[in-house]
């Protein structure tokens, strides 16, 4: 098998964007970072690299400390499909892949002590969501491998994610940082009927109405803020307006680094200052100009169900 890596002999191609690699600062120096909300972290100091971003970094340590094939018992093996799995099997040195997963990490960031057990918390589901996305990921890089290196074929994630490739087909563009048997049984999986009934589950799920798609693209939450103060300053890094950016998109900022309009495909009484009013009628001006969102106005309000919220807060007892 082959490895993504393979090119077509005597092609001339554009240069394509390789795979996410582990960045370590030089001189053994370490960059300070700090939780954030429940599943993020951010810089301190914001002029850090942003070659040095953590959620690419750690799935650059996830593939670098990836078990491949995960032992549970004399009988029972399966390859690593979750944070999980990180944490079952032991190396020569009593280290599973976990502890070094752990170890390489701190090497790269710090944290302050006062942060350290909120950190615990945080890199926790921090690490289960983006090895849920690398796994996720990986049949799309699969696909794209494919196309790419035996089709002679460029095709982005969009496409790539609604195609599917036999086994064999598969087997051909083998990842390095995978074992051979743990990608024979990923492959196998990916022809499974039980593969296949997940995945047109969950494509009817996206099919669903929502009440406003991210089109921040991957950038998080607590990145697209630091960009937004860095570059158009603090007034434009309130939560909400940053939260407002990702649903309308990073390219559709005005001068001063206000969103621009949300797209939506559900009616307007699904929008979130629709939704706020409707839940705090008599101060709406005030919660919609303190910067701050509110939690409960993310889950969108039906709107027929808008009227009855309005008049049951406007006859509520001070």
């Amino acid at each position: 098998m082959k490895s993504f890596r393979h090119q077509p002999q005597g092609s001339q191609r554009k240069k394509k964007r390789g795979p996410t690699k582990l960045k370590r600062p030089p001189n053994g120096q370490q960059i300070p970072i700090k939780p954030v909300g429940e599943e993020q972290f951010e810089f301190v100091n914001n002029s850090s690299d942003d070659e040095m971003e953590i959620g690419g970094q750690i799935i650059a340590i996830l593939k670098l400390e990836y078990p491949s094939i995960v032992k549970d018992g004399p009988k029972k093996t399966f390859y690593a499909k979750t944070w999980d799995h990180y944490s079952i099997t032991r190396d020569e040195h009593g280290m599973t892949a976990t502890d070094c997963f752990r170890e390489e990490f701190w090497s790269i960031y710090s944290m302050s002590e006062e942060d350290r057990l909120h950190a615990e918390e945080v890199f926790e589901r921090f690490a289960t969501k983006q090895c849920k996305n690398m796994m996720y990921e990986l049949r799309v890089s699969a696909v794209k491998a494919y196309y790419d290196n035996f089709l002679d074929q460029r095709i982005n994630d969009k496409v790539a994610r609604k195609k599917l490739l036999r086994e064999t087909q598969y087997l051909k563009v083998w990842p390095e940082w995978i074992s051979d048997e743990a990608w024979r049984k990923i492959c196998a999986y990916w022809c499974s009927p039980g593969f296949l009934k997940e995945r047109l589950l969950a494509q009817g799920s996206r099919m669903q109405p929502d009440f406003a798609q991210n089109r921040g693209g991957s950038r998080p939450h607590s990145q697209t803020r630091r960009y937004l103060a860095k570059k158009y300053g603090p007034e434009a890094a309130t939560d909400i307006n940053t939260y407002c950016c990702m649903k309308s998109g990073v390219k559709i900022f005005d001068s001063n680094g206000k969103s621009g309009p949300i797209q939506q495909k559900r009616p307007k009484g699904d929008d979130y200052f629709a939704t706020l009013e409707a839940l705090h009628p008599n101060d709406f001006e005030q919660h919609k100009n303190d910067g701050k969102l509110d939690a409960d106005a993310l889950i969108p309000v039906p709107e027929e169900m808008v009227a009855i919220l309005q008049e049951a807060n406007t006859c509520a007892p001070s």
